[in-house]
């Protein structure tokens, strides 16, 4: 009896409720995010490989749950995208949002010849588009304009043309990171892919920024992001650094300190694992 008792209540904690839940999760270095309301379920970037990202989304959805309404590629790079292959066989993904540019690499090729094989709507933001679902909203502030198309995202050798255009002799992707603004009610969170100081000033200058609750800390908390200006700007009162082991330095010590000096509370995947944030839309509280 015991054991079935203990089964169902094991079930019962991963039915959905009606709050809003953001875990951003451990997948060593690299980026991925789960965001669910409900029935509805976004995975924003897949990090660097497949299995620690459905190990996560295994221990944050219910078992018999196969399906994602939207997923969003921030920016082709391995350790973004890497997972989405292995995210998209298990999961059936009704959209997919990405920047337009083709990174090459073959988890990109593979991603790419896996969304052509299914029914995967493809879509390419620019700033000011909204996505809403009920109370839920989904804000993209970058890029400035949509990059690409989705016919030409599909085809290898025109995708390659369109990236050389957009990008010239500058070959970072990161410029182009999507920049999305989640809102439930009154609770905000940043996601900010890799975007660096460049592009942090040209959204300071379009007044796209505001304070928000929790910031998803730009590139791994890499030196060549996290302004003062934009930090002060955005002053979150939780920074998550999705970061694992590495030999870039990430996060520095400059980006700590300046989150620190502004009285963040911040998280690091390395050392705490998954971080699960649960708003109601008013106030907001971190799982343990």
């Amino acid at each position: 009896m015991m054991g079935v008792l203990s089964g169902l209540l094991w079930i019962g904690v991963q039915m959905p409720d009606e709050k809003l839940h953001v875990v951003f999760c451990d997948v060593g270095q690299g980026d991925a995010t789960l965001i669910i309301r409900k029935e509805f379920q976004v995975v924003v970037d897949g990090g660097p490989g497949g299995e620690k990202l459905l190990s996560c989304l295994g221990r944050h959805l219910p078992f018999w749950d196969r399906e994602i309404d939207l997923v969003v590629n921030t920016h082709p790079q391995k350790d973004h995208l890497g997972g989405l292959d292995e995210l998209l066989e298990r999961y059936r993904v009704e959209r997919l949002m990405i920047n337009g540019v083709f990174g090459g690499g073959k988890d990109a090729v593979r991603l790419r010849k896996l969304v052509g094989e299914g029914e995967v709507e493809i879509v390419l933001p620019r700033e000011g588009d909204v996505l809403r679902k009920g109370s839920l909203q989904f804000e993209v502030l970058w890029p400035e304009e949509r990059v690409g198309s989705s016919l030409a995202w599909a085809d290898p050798s025109r995708m390659d043309l369109v990236s050389e255009i957009v990008l010239g002799k500058n070959t970072d992707v990161n410029i182009l990171s999507v920049v999305g603004l989640l809102r439930y009610g009154e609770f905000e969170v940043l996601l900010t892919g890799d975007i660096g100081i460049d592009e942090e000033r040209d959204l300071l200058k379009r007044g796209s920024l505001m304070e928000v609750d929790v910031l998803k800390v730009a590139h791994h908390g890499s030196k060549y992001s996290s302004s003062d200006e934009f930090i002060k700007k955005v002053s979150p009162k939780v920074a998550v650094i999705q970061v694992g082991k590495n030999n870039f330095g990430h996060p520095t010590e400059e980006v700590l300190d300046k989150l620190k000096k502004i009285g963040s509370q911040v998280f690091r995947n390395d050392l705490d694992g998954d971080v699960e944030v649960v708003s109601d839309g008013q106030g907001f509280w971190l799982v343990d």
